[in-house]
């Protein structure tokens, strides 16, 4: 968990949200034309607005980005967001 590129761990956060939101595409019984991209959307705001309240007003690591809460929380708001 040593990494001090924050762009590393944000480019972690987005494959997460990109494969989330293909998994959670997918397990829909109906399949829309461009499903996909109306499930990255919300999810993207959703856990981004999580994000930013967890880290700057509960949290507070030093630094913002220290994979060791970034990456489980991040993944933790993806899993919810893929059972809702």
């Amino acid at each position: 968990y040593g990494v001090d590129w924050w762009w590393l761990v944000m480019a972690y956060c987005l494959l997460m949200i990109l494969l989330a939101s293909f998994e959670a595409s997918m397990r829909s019984k109906y399949y829309l034309k461009h499903q996909f991209w109306m499930v990255l959307g919300p999810m993207t705001v959703a856990v981004g607005f999580m994000f930013v309240f967890a880290f700057y007003v509960v949290l507070r690591p030093e630094p913002l980005w220290d994979p060791q809460y970034v990456i489980p929380i991040v993944g933790m708001l993806l899993g919810n967001c893929i059972n809702g």
